[in-house]
């Protein structure tokens, strides 16, 4: 029922303040008088269209609060549950709804102080107050309310009341169901991740210790390509007569001598014109420690010997 309606800034109305007790109440008076006004401020407070025009000439914003004392209204009771407002606390406390109208034009709506949208305080006006006039629409027009209507006169609040009991089991299994089913989605897909993992493993045929060995050559295999490079000529090989018997070929002008870390010596033979390799030789065991003088001696001998395979051609 409604108790109180307070209206500021509204229209012709300055400030006003009615209070209602149990029973009928009748507003008359002559034409012209205001009453229309207060039905308008009372359909504004529950949700009715709101314009800058509803307020008061010179003033910044309308104002108008309709309390309300509530007693077992299931109806309002399930709209409530969906935009979570605690119905236990609207029966103790009052349902105070209000709305305000600023003249820039924005309006907002508020229940029990706390912000709701005006579409919220429509459906809630809609079902507490029932304006009846010469160009409204009465409330058993509305095709919205007529099931409410229908189970009200059935008596059906006890089957209602289980069938939405029902309603929420099955909703409830229903999400379980759902749930159950992604994790079991997630389950099969990193069971076939798993699967194609170890199959992978399998087919490498991983033991102990062959990280390690790996490591190791590809380490040996990342040296093998840094060449060393010793010694590059670009002189006749006749001036190294030092290096073996078969040297004055003029027409093998260029060779490189160069070594890896794998310990192999190796000397290249390039034609000097087409600058193709001709020949290579190469031998193992190269020593890198000592001092310079003695890697340079040792550089000497495994060059000479190297040079000794050469075969001399007479072409």
């Amino acid at each position: 029922m409604l108790v109180e309606l307070s209206i500021r800034d509204f229209i012709l109305i300055d400030r006003l303040d009615l209070s209602f007790t149990d029973g009928l109440t009748v507003l008359s008076g002559e034409t012209g008088a205001g009453k229309s006004i207060l039905l308008d401020a009372l359909s504004l407070a529950i949700g009715g269209r709101g314009e800058t025009g509803l307020i008061r000439q010179k003033k910044d914003q309308a104002v108008v609060t309709a309390s309300f004392e509530i007693k077992n209204h299931n109806t309002l009771k399930s709209y409530l549950k969906e935009i979570e407002v605690d119905f236990q606390e609207i029966e103790e406390d009052g349902l105070i709804l209000r709305r305000v109208i600023k003249r820039e034009g924005s309006s907002r709506a508020f229940l029990n102080d706390r912000p709701i949208s005006v579409n919220a305080l429509k459906g809630i006006g809609e079902l507490l107050v029932e304006i009846q006039g010469q160009f409204d629409a009465h409330g058993l027009m509305r095709t919205s309310g007529h099931r409410q209507f229908l189970d009200l006169f059935a008596n059906h609040s006890a089957l209602l009341n289980a069938v939405g009991e029902k309603f929420l089991y099955w909703e409830n299994c229903k999400n379980r169901f759902e749930t159950a089913k992604l994790e079991l989605k997630q389950s099969i897909e990193e069971q076939e991740l798993l699967e194609f993992s170890l199959n992978e493993l399998v087919v490498l045929s991983i033991k102990d210790g062959e990280e390690e060995e790996l490591a190791e050559l590809r380490n040996s295999l990342t040296d093998a390509e840094k060449n060393i490079n010793i010694h590059e000529n670009h002189y006749g090989l006749g001036m190294f007569h030092q290096y073996g018997p078969h040297f004055g070929w003029g027409a093998f002008r260029p060779y490189n001598i160069y070594s890896n870390t794998s310990g192999i010596l190796y000397v290249d033979i390039i034609e000097y014109n087409s600058k193709k390799l001709v020949w290579q030789g190469k031998a193992i065991g190269f020593i890198r420690e000592g001092s310079a003088e003695e890697k340079i001696e040792k550089i000497s001998q495994f060059i000479s010997k190297i040079f000794e395979q050469y075969p001399p051609q007479n072409d």
